[in-house]
């Protein structure tokens, strides 16, 4: 059914590839890009970004055959808090105006700075249960986090190995 001339011309073939990135823009301020792929037959569509339950924010882009389009929102626009961010891309087809199927995708933005030094493992394990992220990724990062064995070595002494249950992997091992 897909392949029928009705369908088509409403978007059944549209694969979008949508992807959301954070960047630093020109004036040094974060901004979200959304990036897909439009229709050839779609000249115009609307991208619809929230972040959670808060206030959302539309663009508008048209295509001027381009092969991928990239829509910015500036990330000043929610508060500091939003670290999830919902995109939607409502083409608008000829043949289905307002009524077209709709693309989504979503983003998550987690900052493991050094802010994340006494960070409780089993108490940020639940936050991202919070915001609807996947079982297994809350379970990876709590695995990640939680019995690190670690040991000191300065000079020719080596400290005996010690688990860790608090802060983060720092990443960085001193090689001879």
């Amino acid at each position: 059914m897909q392949w029928t001339h009705y369908c088509i011309a409403r978007g059944s073939q549209w694969q979008p590839s949508i992807s959301l990135a954070q960047i630093t823009a020109a004036n040094n301020r974060p901004e979200l890009v959304v990036s897909f792929t439009p229709d050839p037959l779609c000249d115009q569509y609307m991208i619809i970004v929230r972040c959670a339950n808060l206030d959302h924010h539309v663009a508008r882009a048209h295509t001027a055959n381009q092969t991928t389009l990239n829509v910015t929102f500036s990330l000043d626009k929610w508060p500091r808090s939003c670290c999830q961010f919902d995109a939607e891309i409502k083409p608008l087809f000829p043949e289905c105006g307002q009524d077209c199927t709709r693309a989504y995708a979503r983003i998550l933005f987690v900052d493991f700075s050094s802010a994340f030094n006494t960070i409780i493992p089993d108490i940020l394990s639940n936050k991202p249960s919070q915001l609807t992220v996947l079982a297994s990724t809350c379970q990876w990062v709590t695995n990640f986090l939680t019995d690190r064995r670690q040991q000191v070595t300065l000079g020719n002494i080596t400290s005996s190995t010690r688990t860790i249950s608090t802060g983060t992997p720092q990443g960085a091992e001193r090689q001879k």
